[in-house]
């Protein structure tokens, strides 16, 4: 995800800023474990959480 220095809707503060999701995975005997699996990755279910007051 990033923030286009021209976006005029984003704050100034998060203007030029890059965000990058990625997994951390587990690698066991018994195979890989992603750990944030249950966490949001698409920019519609990011959206929902932090609107959904679940967000501090």
């Amino acid at each position: 995800i990033y923030i286009n220095t021209k976006n005029q809707l984003a704050p100034p503060e998060f203007r030029g800023l890059g965000i990058r999701i990625e997994d951390d995975v587990l690698v066991t005997e018994q195979g890989p474990v992603v750990l944030t699996a249950p966490c949001p990755k698409e920019i519609s279910d990011i959206e929902n959480l932090i609107n959904s007051n679940q967000v501090k």
